[in-house]
């Protein structure tokens, strides 16, 4: 059905609406590829970006859609766009979990290190929410700093403790965390 749509209509494929949402934008956050396959065939912008400044390849990523993440990547989608928070498709995986998006955008070179406008970089966004495996997966990557400070001069030790996370704070401490 949206396959005919698409290839019968006249509409602009990247029409926006009040929120700067267009057709793609909808099915990012949906998680639907094949319908942004076509979209993209006929002309979607895929690194458009919403009122939030945020492009489908961040909705992907914020979801955990790895075969989305993959295609959007494989099209040239912009891996280290930032919204108006200053947030990476890299920080939304690893603030929410998502282990195989967060090793997809390290293989293909997302910056690591960089960081929101609180300061916080990927490490202290994954001691804040919980996911231990996320940060030990970080901590194996060169030019992690463990004692990072973010804009309240807090390190990700710290906010590990903050939010009893304790087998983060555990683990930060017996890597080097200062305390």
């Amino acid at each position: 059905m949206i396959s005919y749509f698409l290839q019968n209509s006249t509409l602009n494929i990247n029409f926006e609406d009040e929120k700067k949402w267009t057709a793609l934008m909808y099915a990012a956050k949906g998680g639907n590829v094949k319908i942004i396959q076509q979209l993209i065939e006929r002309g979607a912008n895929l690194n458009h970006r919403d009122k939030n400044e945020w492009s489908p390849l961040i909705y992907a990523s914020y979801y955990g859609y790895l075969n989305l993440v993959k295609y959007l990547i494989e099209k040239k989608a912009y891996i280290n766009d930032i919204d108006n928070e200053q947030f990476t498709p890299l920080m939304y995986s690893c603030q929410n979990g998502h282990l195989e998006v967060v090793e997809y955008l390290i293989q293909h070179d997302a910056n690591t290190i960089t960081k929101n406008k609180y300061g916080r970089n990927c490490l202290m966004l994954a001691s804040i929410s919980g996911h231990l495996h996320i940060v030990k997966r970080l901590l194996q990557i060169k030019g992690i700093d463990i004692n990072d400070i973010d804009g309240r001069k807090w390190t990700a030790i710290l906010h590990a403790s903050q939010n009893n996370h304790l087998d983060i704070v555990e683990y930060l401490y017996e890597h080097g965390a200062d305390i």
